[in-house]
């Protein structure tokens, strides 16, 4: 958060709130202490959003609170919006609409609103309230009576054998049973609409900041959700005010990465909820999480994560949290049942459904509805014998992006990268494919991949493909005819490397920081490495594709499932590595190979 807003908003350091609970719809005391309420929610959700801590300031009266601000004895209040008030504090627009109504004797022969207003009519309202100040200037010949306070103005009416009494609906009605013999009136005199204020001297970042705070707290349905919490009926969310809440999308720069929670027979669900229960993750990206909502339930109560759920429509104009909310947003495919789940074995019908589920985020990253895919550890034999009769998810994904020419899976630790000349296929194969085509893909991937994670010289050591990079020939002599001319002719186009190098030498070189990245051969001679380097900090990258896709470099992890041990640390990483790569792809000029 900018700190000259928090300073705009707290220049004491602490976000002080004004409480009224003389209005008991948006607050009320528990005890001479504790206070709760759809306010109290709201204070507590704008000093997380803010960074600060907050301080309570409770008054009895709207009058009270009001002044409170106004005087900057508090920083923001919760206030009906008025005319007379706007002079000094800066309103937001409504987040609650309640109903004010008027109250007389059962006996009173006025039955409608348009006979309170009468000469001799006495109308008790609280002193200071929103209806009392709308009543002062619309009222011509009835007259105000002032009680103490809203919570007052029922037992004062009775008291002071006034014709009228005038309040919030809700407090009315939890008054009649205390003083049988009254009826209200079947109409509303008018509708209060409650914001939050700011003194006008904090400047327009405050106002504009509280604004935007106040719609995005409807828009994800905050609002609602606390009014539900407090039993709260009769008020209603207000509407929202487009623009503004148009502007809090429009000035969100985080992207919007989908979260896929993996095969639910592993760790998946397991690693993902937690990456899910750090505030990091949610200042670095707009996160949207595909798949089954029971999945999702089953695993949050496992992990004790009570984040509140949205669930959207694929398509629909997403309204994101901000990074500060608890919320998380979801797209229910309801396509995985719990109940038919084996945790620790391998199963094909799950393997379908983790590819149905992410061909459906494919499809959503195709039409610009999310920036990339991170999904938790799969098993790709799953997926195959499940019927995606793919070699792995790779070339699943190249076909599902329609794509012609070179892609490759890329190994991210936090010492280097490693890019595969060849990968899922025999030794025997990978002698073969070690052809200049498939070098010159690897080695312009790993140039268009560094650059995108922020390395805008990269460094890239090419391995060799026999022990000793051949002993000059002895040993086979690839490197001789197709290796190093292939790294010739790229250097000469402008992509340089270094080597080859023997593979038992050129991982020291990268350990020692004096690579970015290896371009291996074959699969293990790259796996070993970074395996043993960076474990529970490995990320696989499908490279090369319209689509960016990462994961873990684990696997699903099957002899711990359920146990809450697995580390979370590889699903981090490749979750920042996505956030990293979308965040390039947005500031770079679109090319269709852009990570």
């Amino acid at each position: 958060m900018n700190s000259q807003l928090q300073t705009a908003f707290a220049p004491t350091g602490v976000l002080r709130v004004s409480i009224n609970v003389g209005n008991p719809i948006l607050a009320k005391r528990v005890d001479d202490r504790a206070v709760t309420g759809v306010s109290v929610d709201m204070a507590h959700a704008l000093a997380q959003e803010l960074g600060l801590p907050v301080a309570l300031v409770v008054f009895e009266s709207a009058g009270e609170s009001v002044q409170a601000v106004i005087d900057e004895r508090a920083d923001v209040g919760f206030f009906a919006i008025d005319p007379k008030r706007g002079q000094e504090i800066a309103f937001t627009d409504a987040y609650v609409l309640i109903e004010g109504y008027y109250l007389v004797r059962d006996n009173s022969p006025i039955a409608s609103n348009e006979s309170v207003d009468q000469p001799g009519v006495r109308i008790a309202v609280g002193k200071g309230s929103a209806y009392d100040l709308h009543l002062q200037r619309t009222i011509q010949h009835a007259k105000l009576v002032a009680a103490p306070t809203s919570p007052a103005v029922f037992s004062f009416f009775v008291e002071h054998q006034l014709e009228v009494a005038a309040g919030v609906k809700q407090q009315l009605e939890k008054d009649l049973p205390k003083f049988p013999g009254h009826r209200l009136l079947p109409e509303r005199f008018m509708v209060i609409r409650q914001a939050m204020g700011v003194a006008k001297s904090r400047g327009s970042a405050a106002c504009a900041a509280l604004t935007q705070f106040v719609e995005q707290q409807k828009s994800i349905g905050f609002v609602a959700q606390a009014l539900d919490r407090h039993q709260i009926t009769g008020a209603t969310v207000a509407p929202l005010n487009s623009t503004t809440t148009q502007a809090v999308q429009d000035n969100d720069q985080r992207p919007r990465l989908g979260l896929m929670l993996g095969d639910p027979t592993g760790i998946g669900p397991e690693v993902a909820i937690k990456l899910l229960n750090r505030p990091q993750t949610h200042a670095q990206a707009r996160v949207l999480v595909v798949g089954d909502h029971r999945i999702f339930q089953q695993a949050a109560k496992h992990q004790g994560f009570d984040w509140p759920v949205r669930l959207v429509t694929r398509g629909q104009e997403v309204v994101w949290p901000s990074a500060g909310t608890r919320e998380i947003l979801m797209v229910d495919l309801n396509n995985i049942d719990p109940g038919v789940v084996t945790p620790g074995s391998a199963d094909p019908a799950m393997g379908w459904r983790v590819g149905e589920t992410l061909q459906v985020m494919t499809h959503m990253a195709l039409n610009n509805e999310i920036d990339a895919v991170c999904f938790a550890p799969l098993n790709k034999g799953a997926i195959n014998r499940g019927g995606w009769k793919y070699l792995d998810e790779h070339a699943m994904f190249a076909d599902w992006n329609q794509h012609q020419g070179y892609y490759g899976e890329v190994n991210i630790i936090p010492m280097f990268c490693t890019f595969r000349v060849t990968s899922h296929v025999s030794l025997r194969e990978a002698v073969d494919l070690v052809i200049p085509e498939r070098i010159e893909g690897a080695v312009t991937l790993a140039h268009t991949v560094l650059k995108g994670l922020g390395h805008q010289t990269p460094r890239i050591g090419v391995a060799a493909l026999n022990p000793h990079s051949g002993e000059g020939g002895l040993f086979g002599d690839e490197e001789i005819t197709i290796i190093r001319p292939t790294l010739q002719k790229l250097t000469a186009a402008g992509l340089y490397t270094e080597g080859p190098y023997p593979s038992d030498t050129v991982f020291l070189k990268a350990k020692a920081g004096l690579l970015d990245a290896v371009v291996i051969m074959y699969h293990d001679q790259g796996q070993i490495a970074t395996k043993l380097l960076g474990f529970s900090e490995g990320v696989t990258l499908t490279g090369g594709l319209k689509t960016i896709y990462t994961t873990p470099a684990h696997g699903t992890a099957y002899d711990i499932v359920g146990q809450n041990k697995a580390d979370p640390g590889a699903m981090i990483k490749a979750f920042e590595v996505a956030v990293r790569l979308a965040n390039r792809r947005r500031t770079a000029a679109p090319t269709a190979q852009s990570h």
